[in-house]
């Protein structure tokens, strides 16, 4: 297990940029000579930074005292052998304010013995307020607060589909679009790809973000404001026929941001806001968005190759960064309002969350992952089917859930790179989960879960 951020001051020793500023999932990979894992990122990034222990952030809605399964509390914790106090059962149903101090106190105690720097959490449940919690901190001195926007890596894929998605809803788009519609002439797209196999990650085409030249582009002027048109050079030649198998792409999110600002005259971060968003808190920022052209993302932490925490965000944070990736920064609230919207309220039709949940085989990188949907993916936990996303990058980490049977989202996002704790988030989020689903079910008979 790592040790606890802070035990130690370090010092840098050299300079390398990231061998590519695009997502890190945990999977293993090879690129120009460093090792990419579940626990490094591929990078060693030059820079120096030391980092107080964090210290736990109150929530801020009143509490409710509730037994949490101590089989979950368990797997919250992982490796760490922390222990959470189990207070007694209420007396009588909780109150529709959700405080939960147990969930506060399993969500705290395993973000600190996983070495978590700064997380938020969102708890959703149908017919009660939304309710969350921060840890740790934002930057040293600085505690994490509820409108920090983070990162999201791979979910931003989601964003992308379900765009496109309802544009195919409100029939603008169809499935059976090709891509020789909007990419005339591009190399790496083969005109004949439909609109169906980009959404389903079918497509096989090339991952922009793994092209010889890409990295030193993109740190080569990190003033640079990068269109996504731009982007389409960097599209190597196909690496399976389309609909042979199944690749998470962000150069499938990349045409469909495209495909999507042409359909709708509106520059893709723009179009994101108006239509996925408007019904949320205004916590979320994609390039191309017209408002808040400096939004309030401040402090990003990552690993180098030798276990130095270095600030991402001096070393490389600037506009060539972001809109290079077309990532979506937002809060985990604005992420678990944003899945309640999507599974269960207005953004999609009936029809279209058929599609959405029509699930084809998929990589099954992550754990519990059982197969793919429209920007979603389907896991299995604890025995229950749940959709949702995860994402990382080398400066993030985020995952939420969605409970196919009691509706309950819970959405994690942490300010650092995963493998500088573990991982943990794909324990937390499935434990907490879980812990929901059996205080609303009024017990907290041990389960026997399958560790996720």
């Amino acid at each position: 297990m790592l040790p606890l951020i802070g035990q130690n001051r370090v010092r840098s020793r050299g300079t390398l940029r990231p061998a590519s500023p695009q997502d890190v999932e945990p999977a293993a990979a090879t690129r120009k000579g460093l090792v990419c894992d579940a626990m490094t990122t591929c990078c060693d990034l030059g820079g120096a930074c030391s980092v107080r222990t964090p210290a736990p952030r109150r929530a801020r809605m009143p509490a409710t005292r509730i037994a949490l399964n101590p089989v979950v509390v368990a797997l919250v914790l992982g490796c760490s052998g922390t222990k959470v106090s189990v207070p007694p059962a209420p007396p009588s149903p909780p109150p529709s304010l959700v405080g939960f101090p147990a969930f506060q106190k399993a969500f705290e105690d395993s973000a600190r013995a996983n070495g978590v720097l700064g997380a938020q959490l969102a708890i959703s449940i149908p017919g009660r307020p939304l309710w969350s919690t921060e840890y740790g901190e934002e930057r040293p001195g600085l505690p994490m607060a509820a409108d920090v926007l983070l990162g999201t890596g791979s979910i931003s894929k989601m964003l992308a589909a379900v765009g496109a998605l309802r544009l195919v809803d409100r029939g603008l788009l169809s499935f059976s679009d090709t891509a020789g519609r909007w990419f005339p002439g591009i190399a790496g797209v083969p005109p004949g790809i439909r609109l169906q196999a980009m959404l389903w990650h079918q497509s096989g085409l090339a991952e922009y973000g793994s092209a010889p030249g890409y990295s030193a582009a993109v740190f080569a002027d990190l003033q640079r404001d990068w269109q996504p048109e731009d982007l389409l050079a960097f599209i190597g030649s196909p690496i399976f026929p389309v609909g042979t198998a199944w690749a998470a792409s962000n150069t499938d999110r990349l045409l469909l941001s495209i495909i999507s600002a042409k359909t709708t005259n509106l520059p893709y971060g723009e179009y994101l806001a108006r239509e996925l968003f408007n019904s949320g808190e205004g916590g979320v920022w994609t390039p191309g968005q017209a408002r808040a052209a400096a939004p309030r993302i401040e402090k990003n932490w990552g690993r180098t190759n030798a276990g130095t925490v270095i600030d991402y965000s001096a070393a490389f944070f600037g506009p060539s960064l972001f809109t290079s990736r077309l990532e979506t920064y937002l809060t985990a609230r604005e992420l678990a309002l944003f899945a309640r919207r999507m599974f269960d309220g207005d953004l999609l039709s009936p029809a279209a969350r058929t599609h959405l949940l029509t699930i084809v085989p998929d990589d099954a990188r992550i754990p519990g992952q059982t197969g793919g949907g429209v920007g979603i993916r389907r896991f299995e936990y604890f025995g229950r089917t749940q959709y949702g996303n995860s994402g990382a990058t080398a400066n993030s980490s985020a995952i939420y859930l969605y409970d196919a049977r009691t509706k309950v989202i819970v959405a994690m996002s942490t300010n650092q790179e995963g493998g500088m704790h573990g991982n943990s988030h794909f324990r937390i989020v499935p434990a907490l989960i879980q812990a929901v689903n059996a205080w609303l079910a009024g017990g907290d008979e041990p389960m026997a879960p399958r560790a996720p």
